[in-house]
């Protein structure tokens, strides 16, 4: 995959093993590539387990691949050293799905916000009316400068952590389940400040969940992730319009989405196909339509219209398994 023009973000080909013993390796992330243009939201969508909080974690170098490169603004950072790549990490920052742990607990939330100013060599003055712009764009009075932590809500917590990563003007944010800890109508408010924050700041994104109806609000475009593997990508609108991977048509039947009636109900569970694939698909032993080839070779990720690409055999057969 060749740099994109304005791409700000790149995966080619990243991996992550974490090793189980001397002689067993779990692949959490399995060469995957991906591209995510600046100013845009990209939703990494999938079950539980398969790999979505990794793979934005090495997107930011929290964790290091076993293989593969990332791309931030054309260079790569998996080639430099924790000096060099300092200066870059002040530009990704995350956010995390549990609010409580992202705060010290013994600390104020004033007191946690100005440690964050004097880490971008900021002033005292600078740093106060930073804290008082960035309060007010997340929509929070300043009196809960004086709280701790236990003394806020799941929702005002999260907003501060927002407040916190977008502090010195990140450039791209990893947003690691932000809202799955949080009531709906909650929810709703942090969607909207995710788009409010694009809007002004040209904010880039990469949006974990495993709520695919929450991705059709607010992402550009979307991949669907399986085991480890990417099995979709294509713009949100024409993924909702005709998803074409069996996996994805899956999620979509389950979703309460507007006019979908039809229920897919899946064989077995992700751990189960993990164990019988062996060099196939990873996602044959639960695919209703799948065929010898499915469990003898792994598809690749193929484009088969404009921005869709599907990694499935089967994908455009008469005998698909189309909702």
């Amino acid at each position: 995959m060749t740099k994109g023009k304005n791409a700000l973000v790149e995966a080619i080909e990243i991996s992550k093993q974490f090793r189980i013993g001397k002689n067993r390796a779990i692949k959490a992330v399995n060469g995957i590539s991906l591209t995510i243009r600046k100013g845009g939201i990209f939703g990494l969508v999938g079950e539980s387990g398969c790999g979505k909080s990794t793979f934005g974690r090495l997107l930011l170098r929290l964790i290091e691949p076993t293989s593969g490169k990332v791309f931030f603004k054309g260079t790569d950072i998996t080639s430099l050293s924790n000096r060099e790549f300092s200066p870059i990490r002040r530009s990704m920052q995350m956010v995390f799905q549990d609010p409580y742990g992202s705060f010290n607990p013994k600390m104020r939330i004033g007191s946690s916000l100005k440690e964050v100013g004097k880490y971008f060599g900021l002033s005292k003055e600078s740093v106060t009316a930073r804290v008082s712009e960035l309060l007010e764009r997340v929509s929070l009075s300043e009196d809960l400068l004086l709280r701790s932590p236990r003394e806020l809500s799941g929702g005002q917590l999260q907003r501060l952590a927002i407040a916190r990563a977008i502090f010195n003007n990140a450039d791209f944010i990893v947003a690691d389940e932000p809202v799955s800890a949080l009531d709906v109508s909650v929810q709703a408010q942090l969607l909207n400040l995710f788009c409010d924050l694009r809007e002004s700041t040209g904010l880039t994104m990469l949006f974990i969940s495993h709520d695919i109806s929450v991705i059709n609000y607010l992402c550009d475009s979307v991949g669907v992730m399986y085991l480890g593997r990417l099995v979709e990508t294509a713009d949100t609108a024409d993924l909702f319009h005709d998803a074409r991977h069996p996996y994805t048509q899956a999620l979509l039947a389950s979703a309460p989405l507007p006019g979908r009636k039809i229920k897919v109900v899946l064989p077995g569970d992700a751990q189960d196909s993990a164990e019988t694939v062996g060099a196939g698909c990873e996602f044959y032993s639960r695919c209703p339509p799948r065929s010898d080839k499915c469990k003898e070779e792994a598809p690749v990720l193929r484009r088969v219209s404009g921005t869709h690409c599907v990694a499935c055999h089967l994908c455009g057969a008469s005998s698909g398994y189309v909702i």
